[in-house]
Parts: structure tokens; C-alpha cells; sequence
């Protein structure tokens, strides 16, 4: 008999539908003492439950708005770093790519931007062929990682330096380039490329 009680004790699924119903507290506290205690948890949790409901019915309206404005705002910024809001993103997906100076076909890329008339395209393909005759010629060590101040400041050469502050308003700036400005570029890379003063 006390080897049976001892298997079906052992077996926990059993023992939990043997003794499930089996009143606990009220053995070790006694009646009133439980129905004390199961009032006052009762209580403690409608309690808890009505200071929440309260306390997030106690802050105004606003701090909620509040929130709400700066998620938004966040998001429209995350966007706004991606470049999402880029009006120029169609543009840029086709220009020709300056990372790689020798992946770039400068004839038939400056011959397209000269038939559009896109004096923006010319000043950075004048730039990037500039560089890469540099890179050829041992006077720059070119990497795609540079930017173009390291470039400038290994040419060491003014008219480079003028080359370059035109370049980056252009590119980075996004400033747009007009004829003067483009034939000022073909002046000074021929006085780069000769290795002469502007």
C-alpha cells in the first residue's frame, strides 16, 4: 500500500489531480482567515488597477501629443539622414559614380553631360580626371577613402586647391555650376596637369 502511494506521489501529473482540490489555506489559517486574506489581495488588486487607470488619467493631454510630435519628428530626421527626402535621388542613382576614379568613362560621361548642358557634371568629371592624372603621375596617392582636402593637400598646387573648393561647393554643397565656373575648372587642371602656377 505505501509502495502504491509512493509511485502515484512520484508521478506529478497525478498527485496534481489528486490533491488539486484540496483546501490548503484554509487548514493552515482557517476559515476567516482566509476569506480575510483573499478580501484584502481582492482589494490590493483593485487598487492597483484603479491608480493606474488614474495615474495615466492624471497626465494631460499635451505630454501624450508631446510624444507623439517627437517620435514623429525622429522619424522624419531618420529619413531625412537616409536621404529619403533627397529631391535630387533619381539624378544621383544615374550620375556617374566619383568613388572610383578609374571606373569612370570621363569621354562619353563629359560628352552626355555637354549635350544637357549639366555644367555640375562637367566640374566634378573635370575633378576626378584631374585626380586620377595626379594618381598617375606619382603626385597623389590616390584612395577612395581620401577626401578631397587630403587630395589637395598632397598636390600641393593652387590651382588644385581652387579645383577643390569649387568641386566640393558643387558636390557636396549641391550648389549648381554655370559655364564660367566650368571653363575657370578647365583652366585649372591644365595648369595641374602642366604642373605649373594658376
Amino acid at each position: 500500500m505505501t509502495s502504491n502511494l509512493l509511485t502515484i506521489m512520484q508521478n506529478d501529473s497525478v498527485a496534481a489531480r489528486l490533491f488539486s482540490g484540496y483546501p490548503y489555506r484554509r487548514s493552515l489559517m482557517g476559515e476567516k482567515e482566509e476569506e480575510a486574506y483573499d478580501s484584502a489581495v481582492d482589494g490590493m488588486e483593485d487598487g492597483l488597477i484603479i491608480n493606474l487607470y488614474d495615474f495615466f488619467y492624471s497626465i494631460p493631454i499635451w505630454f501624450y501629443v508631446s510624444l507623439l510630435v517627437l517620435l514623429l519628428l525622429f522619424i522624419l530626421f531618420r529619413l531625412y539622414q537616409s536621404g529619403f527626402f533627397d529631391r535630387q535621388w533619381q539624378i544621383k542613382s544615374q550620375e556617374v559614380m566619383d568613388d572610383d576614379i578609374y571606373q569612370v568613362d570621363y569621354d562619353e560621361e563629359q560628352r552626355r553631360a555637354m549635350a544637357a548642358g549639366d555644367y555640375s557634371a562637367l566640374v566634378r568629371l573635370a575633378y576626378l580626371r584631374t585626380l586620377r592624372t595626379l594618381d598617375e603621375s606619382g603626385r597623389i596617392h590616390w584612395r577612395i577613402y581620401k577626401t578631397p582636402m587630403q587630395f589637395a593637400s598632397e598636390a600641393r598646387h593652387p590651382a588644385f586647391d581652387e579645383m577643390t573648393r569649387l568641386f566640393t561647393r558643387i558636390r557636396y554643397g549641391q550648389f549648381s555650376a554655370d559655364e564660367s565656373q566650368y571653363r575657370k575648372m578647365c583652366d585649372w587642371q591644365e595648369a595641374v596637369t602642366k604642373g605649373g602656377e594658376a
